[in-house]
Parts: structure tokens; C-alpha cells; sequence
């Protein structure tokens, strides 16, 4: 902290390192409530009474700091008698956080009090965790308020000074042995702004806050580190944290860490779970460890048992065998490596075995520590075998497992009466004569696509029956497919492969879908062209059709000729959406899948003669307009006139069939010209120009 409390409002980071702290807060605390509240707890020593109280939210505890508190005694009971009327006297005047010299020198006394100040004052306050767990990722607090709010806290149950000073705790030195009191904390935050709860404590002067040492103290030493645990819960209302101490000698003690070991109350499945802490030490020494609980007072518990103990180096490299061979006569040889550094770690090794390698059985446990080597006598025809080092500590590690098996190089005799029968969906059965050998483990089955191509094995493990069902890909172009099967015996020789038999393909395969390259599109007609597969067994093509989404497809046209890829459709309407498929088929029927939809919109306009009569006549006043049109499904009729330049303008709109119009804005001497245009449905607009001269 700087000299003037203010320069902590520059940008600057609180780092807290917290040694396995699960979730903070305050042991007084148990989590929010639906109404906002203050929370009190208390110290009684001989002379005097301790308080500390918090509010249960960032946001109480953010009003609390800005409003303050008033604290207020009550007298209930003196000399054994309840009083009729408590007596109650204010001890102190509103009670709130304020910037201080004396805050200033506590930040500097203590560090707890420099992070109190920051939470209070600082401008911005960041939390960053280091060592064994990231407080702010395990907090994940999402808010910078709610960082100030919790970190405070903390902090100021870790320094009593700093919490009287900011107006979060009190001493009461006024109180008598034969009186008991009710304290009151009272919110002064306008009601209009937050409701709070105000706190209330009972307090009884004969009862002195007790101080026992922790519960259930245990060590646990390995290698290279100690398991310490103990009950923390038991204890929670009155130890918020706890100072681990080692020592060597079992006469100097040194805490293990900076700050108290603090565990930070969570929602655990197990709430009866003892808290862990993990040291490291060096093995092969003697440490000695004890603890002791603190108050948010400031105030030790008597200290746990001492625990002592030391570590030991602990076995983690198995042999691993290198060589097992059997001989002649029925044994084996059996070499591994171990690193002799760690023969200091084990007593002696074992040889084990198991027929199926689940389950071993020990069949010499007391082989030398400095051995590497060890004979079988007689195998069995099939076992495992592992080597396994025995730590002096007790635990055992074995090698991977190997396998032995007597000698036996003969194969087994080569399978014959391979036959093979296939139906159309291309299933093949295939069943072979019984071998007779007595060792017979079984068969493997090997398969080709194609005359001189290398056999692939269809199955991993043997199979001991004489018949294996296969499944060939009738739509590949191949027509064949090779078989050839082997005998394997136990020791897992194989045969040489049987004569191969080729099974032929059932005529199941259907001609490829053609592919649409276009579809032409013209008034009158739609010219559909298309690719196809080219299959030697194609014979035509089908042509599809369907007019507007929802539509079935329906058959339009059959093509016999394979080498006709194009079809004009003229049965179409104007304005429709068409869609084509094309479907191939072959000479005994086998139809293709369809091609990709090809979707169009139909022109189909036809073209109609001068129909309409249109006359143009000068009368006294202009020129007389008269037309008179048959047709039917009329869009519109327009009368469109010339300018000086001679464009067409827009002259009269929605015209009826039959009506005579009189054009009183002529000049004579000039040539006036006039065009009458009929819209009619699915046909070219009917154009009619007239011109005269007046």
C-alpha cells in the first residue's frame, strides 16, 4: 500500500494465493438468503466481548459500506434475573469504512489489511490465483463487485484489527461477568434503497469461547510427499482457517505456507468429507507436523498431536522381459531387464504363469534381487508368464505378460472340398470337408475379386466350423470372386491354402442413372439430351414428367435405342414449371435408379392474326377513335399516341372491347399516329398502328 490510501485507486492487481481453497466465503456465512441480511458472530474472553458481522450479498454489503451500521446492546438478564425492561445503550455511532491514516498504517501492518482497502477503495481489483489451484478459475466470479465483496471478507476474518477499523467488527469492554446481553447491528441503509435484515447475537459472559485443537489430525507419508487431513467442518463456526507447521528436528516448527490454510465452504456430495492438503518432502527424512485453528478474531486454538513420519521411495519401473524361448526338451528361458538403481526398492522377484493370462498363479517367488534370468523346467502346450518385482514396501509390479508354447512347427494338413453356392443378393455359403489333425485350432477364410490377385483373410480369429458365409458387391463390375481357405493348429501354424474356387456373380446389376445435360427450352416445345453409363446390357431409356411440386412423375415417352439420348417434349404448357427424369433399362428388364430432377418453365405462346378492327376518322372537333376486339381472356387494352418526335406515349388505359373515343388535341396540316395494343392471355400481345393527316 502506498503512502496516501487514495493512490489505491490506480489500476492495480491483487494476487492471492490460496493453497487448496474450494469455493470462498466466510465461515459465518452459509450462503444468501431470500432478504438480504447481516450475519453476527462473537468471542467472549474475561473482559470483553468480540463482534464480527458481514452482510449475506455484494449488494447489502455495498449499501453497508456506504450507509454504516449502529451497534446496540441490550442488558436481558443480571445476576441470574431476566429483567423486566432490557436496558439498551448504543456503544457506538454509525459504523462504516472510511479512509484513514490508521487504515493506512493496518494495510502496512498487516497484509490482509492492504487487500480490505483495495476491495473498499481500490479503483480496480483483479484476482489472479498461482501454485496448486487458480482461485479465480474454481471461484469463477463474474463480477468485479462480487470479487471486492468476497476477497474483503476473507481477508478480514484473517485480521481483526482491519475489521474493527473499517466498522465490521467491535470489542466490548464494558461487560460484566453477571450480566447477558442481546447485541444488535443495525442497518442504516434506507429502506427505499435495499431492505436489510438487521443482525442479533445472544451473548452469555460465563460461557469463554473455547479453543480446542483441531479434530482427526492425520499424516499419511509416500514418496516424496505427505497427505495431511483433518475434520474441518466439526469445527467451521469457530476456526475459519488453520496454520499447518513443520518441522525436522520435532522442536522447530515453521508454517508450511504464508497465509492460513482456508477451506472455502462448498456445496460437496460428502459433507463429512475431511479436508487435504498435500506437502512435498524430501524421502528418507523424519518430519514432524502439527496445526492449530484461527477465529476471524485473531485468536489460536491449542495445537493437534504432532504427526510424524517420512517418505520413502516408492517402486515405478516393472522388468520387462526380453526373452522367453522354449528349448528342446519342453522348458523355456526366461530373460528380463530391471534397472539395477532400483534393486535398493525391492526384496526379490517371482515368476508367474496363467493359461489364459486372467489369472496367475506364483511359480517361483524368492528369485535374487540381482537375477535377470530364470529356467522353466516344462511348460504346458500354452501359457503366460510375467516377472514381478517385489517392493520392500510391499507393492508388487509385473511385467507385461509373454507367451510360451512347447515347439511345433508342423502344420496342420491343407483343407479340401471347398464349395461355394451363391444367390441374388449376393450372399456366398461356403463349407469345406473336416480336417482330422488333433490340433486343429480352426480355419481362416481368404478371398480375391479378381483371377491373380493377392488372397485377403475375411476373419481375424479361427473359426472352428466348416462353413463361413460371405457377401460380394453384385454391383461391382467384376463377374467373379475367388475363395481359398487354411487350417491353423494351436500353436497357431498354418496350412498352405486350399485349391481356390471362383463363384460366379448372379445378373442382379442394373444399368447406371443417366445424367440430364440440358433441357432446351423453346416455344412450343422442351428438348431433354442426357448422358448414360454406356452399360454393354443397356437397351432405352424412359422419360418422366411432372408438371408443378406435388406432381407424380408420369411416364412420357419409352426409347428402345440406347443410342438416342435426346427427346422433344411438345405436349407442354406456357407459363408451367416442368420437371424431367430419365430412367435406363437394360434387355431382361433391370431398370436404373432416376436422374437428377431437371425443372424448366414451358414457353408455349401462340400467335394470332390482326383480329381487331381499329379506325381512325376526322370529325369537326379532332379525330375519331373506334376499335372493336373479338378476342377472349383479355388482359388489357391500351391506345398509345405519338409526339412530334414521334415515340409513343401512353395515350388511354383499360379499354374496353368495343368503344369509340374523340381526340380533340390534333393540329392540321400534321400527321397523327396511333397504336392499339391487346393483351390476351397465352397469346403476343395484338398490335394495331393507324396514322392520318387532317
Amino acid at each position: 500500500m502506498n503512502d496516501n490510501i487514495t493512490d489505491m485507486k490506480k489500476r492495480t492487481v491483487i494476487k492471492l494465493i490460496i493453497c487448496f481453497c474450494f469455493v470462498l466465503f466466510t465461515a459465518y456465512i452459509k450462503g444468501q438468503e431470500a432478504l438480504p441480511s447481516i450475519k453476527v458472530r462473537s468471542e467472549i474472553d474475561k473482559d470483553k466481548v468480540l463482534l464480527r458481522w458481514a452482510a449475506t450479498d455484494a449488494k447489502a454489503w455495498t449499501l453497508l459500506n456506504k450507509y454504516g451500521v449502529i451497534l446496540e446492546r441490550e442488558t436481558i438478564v443480571r445476576d441470574g434475573r431476566v429483567l423486566d425492561e432490557p436496558e439498551s445503550v448504543i456503544l457506538s455511532g454509525i459504523l462504516k469504512p472510511e479512509e484513514s491514516d490508521n487504515l493506512k498504517k493496518l494495510a502496512n501492518e498487516y497484509p490482509y489489511g492492504a487487500i480490505v482497502a483495495q476491495g473498499l477503495f481500490g479503483e480496480k481489483f483483479e484476482v489472479s490465483g498461482s501454485g496448486e489451484a487458480d482461485v479465480a478459475a474454481m471461484i469463477a466470479l463474474g463480477q468485479e463487485m462480487q470479487q471486492r465483496y468476497v476477497f474483503s471478507l476473507y481477508a478480514a476474518d484473517l485480521c481483526f484489527p482491519v475489521a474493527v477499523e473499517v466498522g465490521w467488527g467491535w470489542e466490548d469492554h464494558t461487560v460484566k461477568e453477571n450480566e447477558r446481553y442481546l447485541y444488535k447491528v443495525i442497518s442504516q441503509v434506507p429502506e427505499d434503497e435495499l431492505i436489510i435484515e438487521n443482525g442479533a447475537l445472544f451473548v452469555d459472559t460465563k460461557n469463554l469461547t473455547g479453543f480446542p485443537k483441531a479434530l482427526d489430525f492425520y499424516a499419511g507419508f509416500s514418496d516424496g510427499k505427505v497427505l495431511l487431513s483433518w475434520n474441518y467442518r466439526t469445527l467451521s463456526n469457530l476456526y475459519t482457517a488453520y496454520i499447518l507447521e513443520r518441522s525436522t528436528d520435532g522442536n522447530s516448527f515453521s508454517p508450511v505456507s504464508e497465509i492460513p490454510i482456508t477451506y472455502l465452504e462448498s456445496n460437496v456430495a460428502d459433507e463429512n468429507a475431511p479436508f487435504l492438503y498435500v506437502d512435498t518432502i524430501a524421502n528418507d527424512i523424519t518430519y514432524h507436523y502439527r496445526i492449530m485453528g484461527i477465529t476471524p478474531f485473531g485468536s489460536t486454538g491449542a495445537y493437534s498431536d504432532t504427526l510424524s513420519g517420512k517418505g520413502t521411495a516408492e517402486l515405478t519401473n516393472p522388468p520387462f522381459i526380453t526373452r522367453a524361448i522354449p528349448d528342446e526338451k519342453g522348458g523355456a528361458d526366461v530373460v528380463w531387464t530391471f534397472d539395477e538403481v532400483d534393486e535398493r526398492l525391492i526384496e526379490n522377484f517371482s515368476i508367474e504363469h496363467s493359461p489364459d493370462n486372467k489369472t496367475f498363479s506364483i511359480l517361483n517367488d524368492n528369485i535374487r534381487k540381482n537375477d535377470r534370468y530364470f529356467h522353466i523346467d516344462e511348460i504346458p502346450s500354452t501359457s503366460y508368464y510375467v516377472v514381478t518385482a517385489n517392493s520392500v514396501t510391499g507393492k508388487s509390479l509385473r511385467s507385461f505378460p509373454v507367451l510360451i508354447q512347447a515347439a511345433d512347427t508342423i502344420p496342420p494338413a491343407v483343407p479340401t472340398g471347398l464349395k461355394a453356392q451363391v444367390d441374388s443378393t449376393g450372399a456366398v455359403h461356403l463349407s469345406w470337408d473336416a480336417n482330422t489333425d488333433s490340433d486343429l485350432c480352426g480355419y481362416r477364410v481368404f478371398k480375391a475379386n479378381t483371377d491373380g490377385e493377392e488372397f485377403i483373410p475375411l476373419n481375424d480369429i479361427a473359426i472352428q466350423s466348416t462353413s463361413y458365409i460371405d457377401t460380394i458387391n453384385i454391383s461391382m463390375l467384376n463377374e467373379k470372386a475367388y475363395y481359398t481357405i487354411a487350417a491353423l493348429d494351436e500353436r497357431y501354424n498354418r496350412s498352405e491354402q486350399s485349391t481356390p474356387i471362383a463363384v460366379i456373380k448372379p445378373s442382379v446389376i442394373p444399368p447406371s442413372a443417366p445424367f440430364i445435360r440440358q433441357v432446351k427450352v423453346e416455344n412450343g416445345k422442351n428438348s431433354v439430351y442426357w448422358t448414360s453409363g454406356g452399360e454393354a446390357a443397356l437397351k432405352g431409356f424412359y422419360v418422366y414428367r411432372s408438371n408443378g411440386a406435388g406432381e407424380i412423375a408420369k411416364r412420357i415417352a419409352t426409347i428402345e435405342d440406347a443410342t438416342i439420348q435426346s427427346y422433344e417434349d411438345t405436349e407442354i404448357e406456357n407459363g408451367r414449371n416442368t420437371t424431367y427424369r430419365i430412367a435406363a433399362f437394360t434387355g431382361n428388364g433391370l431398370v436404373s435408379d432416376f436422374s437428377i430432377e431437371y425443372s424448366v418453365e414451358s414457353i408455349h405462346i401462340k400467335e394470332e392474326g390482326h383480329k381487331t378492327e381499329f379506325t381512325l376518322t376526322p370529325v369537326e372537333n379532332g379525330i375519331r377513335i373506334k376499335w372493336s376486339s373479338p378476342a377472349r381472356d383479355i388482359i388489357s387494352i391500351q391506345l398509345f399516341k405519338s409526339d412530334e418526335n414521334g415515340s409513343y406515349t401512353l395515350f388511354r388505359d383499360s379499354l374496353q372491347n368495343n368503344s369509340v373515343i374523340e381526340d380533340t388535341q390534333v393540329v392540321s396540316g400534321i400527321e397523327h399516329k396511333y397504336m392499339l395494343v391487346v393483351k390476351t392471355k397465352g397469346n403476343i400481345p395484338e398490335k394495331i398502328e393507324k396514322n392520318i393527316t387532317l
